[in-house]
């Protein structure tokens, strides 16, 4: 995933998502109609030049599934 400064074209790449409880089936466990998961992820930044300090923004797809 790239997210974008708003102020200008510059990029920064998040990758190497992972998330807790793992994905992959059977792998949560509803709890009383509840699960908590934590999602995370690498964000990989260059120097002041590549990445000035502003607002970046891009947006990216969860997915859950559960029977």
């Amino acid at each position: 995933m790239i997210i974008t400064n708003v102020s200008g074209a510059r990029t920064m790449v998040v990758d190497n998502w992972m998330s807790i409880p793992s994905q992959g089936a059977g792998t949560g466990l509803l709890q009383n109609g509840f699960q908590v998961v934590y999602i995370g992820a690498t964000l990989k930044i260059g120097n002041l030049n590549d990445n000035p300090v502003g607002v970046y923004r891009g947006s990216y797809i969860i997915t859950f599934d559960f029977n």
